[in-house]
Order: structure tokens, then sequence, then C-alpha cells
């Protein structure tokens, strides 16, 4: 797909516009979290479905989007119309997420696997219109390498604070209504239907989308899927998505068991919800410090440093005391700021690539390679509840009987927790360790085409 160069655009990666682009990243970061860590806890306790059947059932539909994803970005990528190039999708994103949230967090007390499916299949599919859209719209925000960072920064900033402000609700409802037990989850789902159109509707109207080249030559899309295969094959493409698909593997093991586990250090229920807020603080707290860090280092090394750095804390947690709390949060302090550099620096190196792709294609490929890095991360993920709950099960741990379950399960929960991930990190770092392409802000500001509309 080519086009005729327009004017240099201007950079839109700063100040309140860039809040204002970065705002849905708020409900979507809190769905992501609530299909990560509350909503599989939920059913497996509060429903009569199967434990291994509810971690097929994640890992099942979330595998979708390894054909939506892709199909998606393919749309991105041929779309021009009077509202512009993302704009259509992330519109089209919000009553599908707001259906398909009301459906998957107030299900009926009879749900069955069947009703599961179609709830989680419409949150997925909203979830991937307006998250696919969003990391499209960002890589032609800036006019540079820099830019880039500045915007996945904002990005990543939006979605630890929406995880935040949900983590620090939850309590203060729960003491006006002490008495409801899906209380965490029905306040994640009414925070999700509210704030998605809301955040969408401010991006869409607060920022001008940039205003692509005018096509000359639009591909079939079966010539387009097929050109999915180049750019996958070049390496600082097929690099960065391993190393997407090892470290949401880990995060994927940590966050579906990390309800289970926090019990088995003697943490409270209300002490593993203030555990997972100071991890999100730690998030929040370092998300605008990544961006000049990579200028100084490097994305690619600092991304090394960052997964290498993740292995050594989790394997720490073996030798934490019980009851340990303040040691715990420290170490979830420093976690939550690794994971908030790792998402930065994947989707921005994301980035860089399909800057490199385009210059060896002569093709925009932006959307596409979003939305395969979208979908390889949640299908990392989906698949890690999935082969995760079926171990649990193989082990003989019972979700309902916490801390009661034989110490050989209890033991073997504990090495999961910690071993797996650990080693998942080790091989994203060395994934990207050969990326064989530097981070070089004016490399990106040499590839025209856009400008402000």
């Amino acid at each position: 797909m080519t086009g005729r160069p327009l004017p240099e655009r201007r950079d839109a990666t700063r100040g309140a516009r860039l809040a204002a682009f970065a705002a849905p990243a708020m409900p979507m970061a809190v769905t992501n979290l609530s299909l990560a860590v509350y909503l599989p806890q939920f059913y497996a306790t509060q429903t009569g479905i199967g434990l291994a059947v509810i971690g097929f059932v994640f890992m099942a539909v979330r595998l979708g989007d390894l054909a939506f994803d892709p199909m998606l970005g393919i749309a991105i990528d041929r779309t021009s119309t009077s509202i512009g190039r993302f704009r259509p999708w992330m519109l089209a994103g919000i009553p599908v997420a707001m259906i398909g949230s009301w459906l998957a967090f107030f299900p009926p007390q009879d749900v069955g696997v069947t009703y599961l499916v179609g709830a989680l299949s419409a949150v997925f599919i909203g979830y991937s219109l307006i998250t696919v859209t969003q990391f499209s719209w960002a890589a032609v925000l800036g006019e540079d390498s820099n830019a880039r960072s500045r915007a996945y920064g904002a990005i990543q900033g939006a979605s630890t604070l929406g995880m935040l402000l949900i983590m620090a609700v939850l309590p203060l409802v729960a003491a006006y209504l002490p008495g409801d037990r899906d209380l965490t989850v029905h306040a994640m789902g009414l925070f999700i239907v509210i704030m998605t159109p809301l955040t969408a509707i401010i991006a869409m109207t607060r920022v001008a989308e940039p205003q692509r080249a005018v096509l000359t030559h639009v591909p079939s899309f079966g010539r387009a899927v097929l050109d999915y295969g180049k750019a996958l094959a070049c390496p600082p493409v097929a690099r960065v998505m391993a190393s997407t698909v090892l470290t949401a593997l880990a995060s994927g093991v940590t966050s579906a068991l990390f309800l289970f586990f926090a019990p088995t250090k003697g943490f409270t229920a209300a002490q593993s919800n203030l555990l997972l807020l100071v991890y999100f603080v730690g998030a929040f707290a370092s998300s605008r410090a990544w961006a000049p860090i990579s200028y100084r280092f490097g994305k690619e090394n600092v991304l090394i440093a960052i997964c290498l750095t993740v292995a050594a804390f989790k394997l720490t947690v073996l030798a934490l005391p019980n009851g340990a709390f303040y040691l715990a949060g420290a170490g979830q302090l420093v976690l939550g700021a690794c994971y908030s550099g790792t998402m930065i620096m994947l989707k921005s190196i994301v980035g860089d690539a399909a800057d490199e792709v385009k210059q060896r294609l002569d093709e925009d490929f932006t959307g596409r390679l979003y939305a395969v890095y979208s979908s390889l991360t949640k299908a990392s993920i989906a698949v890690s509840v999935g082969v995760i709950f079926f171990i649990l099960q193989a082990i003989g741990y019972a979700p309902k009987a916490g801390t009661l379950n034989s110490p050989e399960a209890l033991q073997n929960l504990e090495l999961s927790f910690v071993l797996i991930p650990a080693a998942l990190f080790v091989a994203g770092a060395l994934a990207i360790v050969r990326y064989g392409r530097p981070s070089h802000p004016d490399r990106a500001a040499a590839v025209p085409g856009e400008v402000q509309s």
C-alpha cells in the first residue's frame, strides 16, 4: 500500500492532548486486570463451572484474537474515511465493550459455559477494537522515535492510573456494602461500563487524528494477509514479538496465581489487594521515567535489564517470610515499575520495527503489527491462565479450600508462582538480545507520510 507523501505533521505527544489521547487506556487496563486476576477466580469460586473448564474457556476465547486482531490491523491500515483512519474503529468498540462487560461482570446465578463464552467473546472484541486502534494511532502521533516513547509512556501511565483508581475505590465501596461478596467484580464492571464511552469520546474529540497519505495503491485483502509473512519475517519484528510472547506468558502466570498464592504467605484478602495497589503505584510513578531512560541507554538494553531484574526479584519470593507485608510491598513497588517499563519498551520497539518494515517493503504495516502485538499479548496471557489452571487441578489444588490444601499442593503452587515466570522473563531478555536495530530517533523521523488533520 503506497501513497503520495503529505507535509510533515506536528508533534501531538505533549500536554493535554496527549493525556486525552491516552485516557481510553484506563478502562481497558481495568478490563485486562480483571480478565487476568479477578474474573477467573470469581468464576472458579462463585459458580459451579469446573476449574479446568474455566481455564479452557478463557484460553480458547482469547486465542480467537489470533485471528480477529490481525484482520482488524489489516482493516485499520486500509481505512480512509471522513472522520479519519482510526476513529471509526474506536467508535465501534464502545458499545461492544460495554455490553460484553455488563454480561461478564454481572452474570446470572445459574451461569453456564455457553453464557461465559458469549460474554467473554464480546469483552475481548470490544477490548481489541479500542486497544489495537489506540496502539496503531499512537505510532503516528509524533515525529520521531522519542515522541513514540512519550506516547506509549502516556498510555502506560493512563493504564496504571485506571488500575490505581479501581484498587483505591474498592475498599471504600466495601465499607458501605460489606455484604456483597461479589463486590470487586461488580465494581470493576461498573467502572468499565461508565469509563469506556467517556474516555473514548474524549480521545476522539480532543485529539486531531493524523491524516494519512492519499492512497494510490490498495492491495487486495488476501494479498494483505499474505504480506503479514513478509513483515513478520523481518528479524526486528520476529524478535520483539518473541519477547512479547514470553513476557506476556510470565505476566499471565503471575496474575492468574497471585490471589491463590498470597494467602500461603499469610496475607489476608485485604492485604493481597493492597499489595496489588502498591504494584500499580510503582507502575504509575515510574511511567514517565522510562522514556528518558530509553533515550540514554536504548530501548532494547533497558528491556533486557528489566526482564533480568524481574527474574531475580521473583526468585527472592522463595525466601520471603510469612506475613512480611512491608517487605512484600517493597518488592511489589519494584516489580510494578518493571511492569510499566516492559510495556512501554515493547510497544515502542514495535513502532520502531514498523518503521523498519516500511523502509524495507515500502508499505505501512503499523496497524497490522500492533494488531499482532495485541493478539499475541492476549493469547499468551490466555494460554498461561488455561495451562496454569490445568496444572493446579493436576496437582490437587482446590481453589475453595485455599490454605487448607495439602502441603504438597501449596508447595507446588509456590514453585509455579516463582520459577515459571522467572524462567520466562530470562527467555524474554534473550529473545531481544540480538534485536539488530538501534533505537535512533532520526530513523523514525525519516519516514514520511502523515500530518495532523
